[in-house]
């Protein structure tokens, strides 16, 4: 689970999502198996949209 607003309070952090129009969130996990995996997730408010997800699997910064 990831927080969207977690780091709210830090009046930068704040500033930059509203000059961006954006809230970028990271996170990190260890796929201990091979084969297929799924990523899930759901509506938490409609007012809340998802427009991109990126996956990376050897480090390099989305593009």
């Amino acid at each position: 689970m990831i927080s969207i607003n977690k780091e709210d309070s830090n009046v930068k952090t704040w500033e930059s999502w509203v000059a961006g129009n954006i809230i970028i969130k990271t996170s990190k996990h260890k796929i201990l198996k091979p084969g297929k995996h799924t990523i899930k997730y759901f509506m938490i408010n409609p007012g809340v949209v998802l427009q991109k997800l990126v996956l990376t699997f050897d480090g390099l910064p989305p593009g």
